[in-house]
């Protein structure tokens, strides 16, 4: 009869080792994974200078170890005052919005405009010597944001993809 009650004893203390283990492990915090598709890349309409919910918080600015004066011509931003189109050109239609005069200078070498999601713009260097040579980006509200780094010789344009990530890429 011992042998017996040994038994028992035994069985139930690994009954009671493994349902207080259980309880254990319910009691403990866990981390909830959310699928990729349902985060959202960044909070647009969260930055100062874009308010709209699908527009992308863009900046420009020099690239490294440059400086100087540059006038910038935009055209299809979503906050520039004045009227302009831009040709069809590689993978983008003909597009307008609006334009917007941005100058780079030693003392400001940054400069904040507006996009939006799925849209083409330009930028003109109207600089007549100067070769312009810039970072471009449409997630300054991220960290690290996309970046697209490009020189437009003076009196030129570069055409620019802004895709609903707020991604740039060349047209």
């Amino acid at each position: 009869m011992k042998k017996i009650s040994n038994f028992n004893i035994l069985f139930s203390m690994t009954v009671l080792f493994v349902l207080t283990a259980c309880v254990q492990e319910d009691s403990q915090s866990h981390a909830t994974l959310i699928p990729n598709d349902d985060v959202e890349l960044s909070n647009r309409g969260d930055c100062d200078e874009c308010p709209g919910a699908n527009e992308c918080c863009c900046a420009v600015w020099f690239q490294p170890n440059t400086s100087g004066f540059i006038t910038l011509l935009f055209c299809g931003t979503s906050n520039g005052g004045n009227l302009c189109s831009g040709a069809s050109t590689g993978m983008c239609s003909s597009f307008s919005g609006g334009g917007l005069t941005l100058a780079l200078t030693p003392s400001e070498t940054w400069k904040p405009f507006c996009m939006d999601e799925d849209a083409p713009f330009y930028i003109y260097n109207s600089n007549p010597s100067d070769t312009a040579k810039l970072v471009v980006s449409c997630q300054i509200d991220l960290t690290p944001p996309d970046t697209l780094w490009i020189k437009i010789p003076p009196l030129e344009y570069v055409y620019i993809y802004n895709n609903s990530s707020c991604e740039l890429g060349p047209c």
